[in-house]
């Protein structure tokens, strides 16, 4: 415990000063806050045992946990330096007696006497050798005090490696603490993470973290990380560590049980309420959710003042602060609350007040008076708050669960691609029960562009029932939009419906109209065209579907319509274009949060690099994009990439198996190769049979077809025919 005590004491002797009139305290009274457990009781015995260990002052402790009033705080005082108070004026006695010593009196708990002014006031007035320092969650707010908050301890970055971990405070005392329940225990570098986890959990408290150690030779770290990661948990595993620390520290229960018997009623009931959010919350929201008949914004205010005094509530932020409970201190007000009467109501309004927000915010997009990509933006901080509506609306409200889906799936974007269509899949049988015909059809917009690439049979039959519904609704723009979608649908079923929806969505188009609709439109119609094998008007069109893009403020669309170019240079027989236009895309995206963009530009450049027999370039863009192709649904497409490139590079039984495994994909889809991939299949077919002969050829696509994911990735990156099935 050395290096943290010592850099905190650093701090609080500073403070305290070598002799009562030295240093930046010249009032002689400190007072360390923070939250319950976070290490104040420790530095100041720390510090007191400096300085008895250095002769320099007379030291006393005293203990005001168990003091019920303002006027026990002198006798307390008093006994601890074993000074008689007599039958006299208790301050003047007590003052007397210390006038003449050079002393240090360290009152614990100070927060623990209701009047929170003590008259320990008086025993600096009269006794200038006498200097105070006070532990206390929240400052005592007297004249002359110098506050010192303590945090929790250092915490190790999300991306910091094991060797930075092991430096950090926090796993330092964590693996400190084990070692002296543990001989010969030793954190290795595999173990890093596993501990950084454990004190991120804990938020860097110290008591909490002390309390953890001690479960570590029963449990192991990955077992003490994994019980943590149990709602609840962290409040009941962490107990009984120390048989001599105080009652309040014999678990983090027994700690925050303590601190929240100090909080006012009105804290006490918005600590509860405060449960209820997930990942946080902004003022806004917290006053939205959480203000009632009960409780005023004003009232509000104040309670989170005090909260965050206390250090149960973090704010971060400058701007839009934002309000997060602790860990340890979230688990306690989530019992609270669950136990409360109001609480069912409070998570009910919560889920409707995010879903009523959530779908305003979509509303405007969808109107043009706002951009998705602010819409995005501004959602993002309550994502998790949105998912918690909707947990709590698939269990209690199936019409909230359905109006919910939409504008939560927008919101999470296409990086999200896997959360997205689970969302889709939980809410689909609860469709029925969708309060009106509005909200189904809003849900079955948002599910068809979802699943249009991973399910494009389910995403056409969803798209053709929004259709007939926004038909019966008289829906212009939904209608439009869900004519897109059967337009550009990649089921073979739509080949007969797609001409005549788009010349239908076409029909619709106004050119004063949102051009987030309109962006659609021109996307549909590029990727009818493309089909069609029109390049001319495909260009045109995806063309206008990025300026269009751009405009609504749509990036995601934006960069899909720049990638889109990019291919159509391919397919024009610009194969050079496209790799210049590749490079310069995938250097767009690089390091971006835009993965999915960055995972289309290196297939096409891949297959631009190939076109230009290119084969080491291509090998390069595919090392790096391979192992996210699953991802993105890109397998069957990089299957044929990485055939052409076992096929220029002289491995033509390699070549003839990922054609095998590409085709299979296809088939089970229900997908055929667009134009460009499929040259490519031809081209490395054609390579391939003129050495091994049609026959041989037709064998080991046979046995290419029963391939995994991870057995083509070798295959197509190997440098030899070796290891076919």
């Amino acid at each position: 415990m050395a290096p943290r005590a010592s850099t905190r004491n650093g701090a609080l002797a500073r403070l305290i000063g070598p002799t009562p009139t030295a240093g930046p305290l010249a009032g002689r009274l400190v007072t360390v806050t923070g939250a319950g457990g976070i290490g104040k009781t420790l530095l100041v015995r720390h510090l007191l045992q400096r300085l008895a260990g250095e002769g320099q002052r007379d030291t006393c402790w005293v203990e005001l946990a168990d003091s019920s009033d303002d006027a026990d705080v002198l006798p307390t005082v008093a006994a601890a330096l074993g000074v008689p108070l007599g039958a006299g004026d208790p301050q003047q006695a007590l003052a007397a007696a210390v006038a003449p010593l050079q002393l240090v009196v360290a009152l614990d708990n100070a927060d623990a006497v209701p009047a929170g002014r003590w008259r320990g006031a008086g025993l600096r007035a009269r006794s200038p050798g006498v200097q105070v320092v006070v532990t206390s969650q929240v400052p005592l707010r007297m004249a002359g005090e110098q506050v010192l908050h303590l945090d929790g301890l250092a915490l190790p970055p999300p991306d910091a490696d094991a060797e930075a971990a092991l430096r950090t405070p926090a796993v330092e005392l964590l693996v400190e603490r084990v070692r002296q329940l543990q001989r010969g225990f030793v954190l290795g570098a595999a173990d890093a993470a596993v501990a950084a986890a454990i004190c991120r959990t804990l938020d860097g408290s110290a008591l909490a973290i002390e309390l953890a150690a001690a479960r570590v030779p029963l449990l192991g770290l990955a077992g003490v990380a994994a019980a943590l990661s149990e709602a609840g948990t962290v409040l009941d595993l962490l107990g009984a560590a120390r048989r001599d620390a105080p009652p309040r520290q014999h678990s983090l229960r027994a700690a925050l049980q303590w601190s929240h018997d100090l909080l006012g009623a009105v804290e006490q009931r918005v600590f509860r309420r405060l449960a209820v959010f997930a990942g946080g919350t902004s003022l806004e929201l917290a006053e939205a959710v959480l203000c009632g008949p009960d409780l005023d914004r004003w009232a509000l205010l104040q309670a989170l003042d005090g909260l965050a005094a206390r250090s149960l509530l973090q704010v971060s932020g400058d701007a839009a602060p934002r309000y997060r409970l602790l860990e340890a201190p979230l688990a306690l007000a989530r019992e609270r609350l669950a136990a409360a009467p109001e609480g069912a109501a409070v998570h009910e309004h919560h889920a409707r007040v995010l879903a009523a927000r959530l779908a305003a915010a979509l509303d405007e997009v969808l109107a043009g008076r706002r951009s998705e990509d602010a819409f995005v933006r501004d959602a993002e901080p309550d994502l998790d708050n949105a998912r918690a509506a909707l947990a709590w609306a698939l269990q209690h409200d199936a019409a909230l669960a359905v109006a919910l889906a939409r504008p939560l799936g927008t919101a999470l974007t296409s990086r999200r691609l896997g959360e997205m269509i689970r969302l889709y899949d939980a809410t689909e049988p609860l469709l029925p029960q969708a309060a009106d015909d509005a909200a189904r059809l809003h849900w079955l917009l948002g599910a068809a562009a979802i699943l249009t690439m991973r399910q494009p049979a389910r995403a056409l039959r969803l798209a053709q029932q929004a259709r007939d519904l926004a038909r019966a609704l008289d829906d212009e723009r939904s209608l439009a939009r869900a004519l897109c979608l059967v337009a550009s649908s990649r089921d073979p079923a739509a080949a007969a419906l797609r001409d005549e929806a788009l010349a239908e969505a076409l029909a619709l188009e106004r050119e004063e109209g949102p051009a987030y609709l309109r962006q659609h439109l021109a996307a549909a119609e590029s990727i009818l065209a493309y089909h069609r094998g029109d390049m001319t008007r495909c260009r045109d069109a995806t063309q206008r579907q990025l300026l269009l893009a751009e405009a609504a403020g749509a990036t995601v669309h934006a960069d899909a319509a720049r990638t889109n170019l990019a291919d159509l240079e391919l397919a024009a027989g610009r194969p050079a274009e496209a790799v210049r236009l590749g490079r310069a895309l995938v250097a767009r995206w690089l390091g971006t949060r835009n993965a999915r963009a960055l995972a289309s530009a290196r297939l096409n450049l891949a297959h631009a690099l190939l076109a230009c027999d290119d084969a080491a370039a291509a090998r390069t863009v595919a090392v790096e994009a391979w192992p996210g192709a699953a991802t993105w649904l890109l397998q069957p497409y990089w299957g044929l990439a990485l055939a052409l490139l076992a096929a220029l590079e002289g491995r033509p039984r390699a070549a003839a198996a990922l054609l095998g495994y590409a085709d299979r994909i296809f088939s089970q889809r229900g997908e055929r190769p667009e134009p460009n991939e499929a040259r490519t299949r031809e081209r490395a077919e054609g390579i391939a049979v003129a050495v091994l002969g049609i026959e041989t050829l037709a064998a080991i696509v046979r046995r290419g077809a029963l391939l995994n994911d991870e057995r083509a990735g070798r295959l197509g990156l190997a440098l030899d025919d070796d290891g076919l099935p």
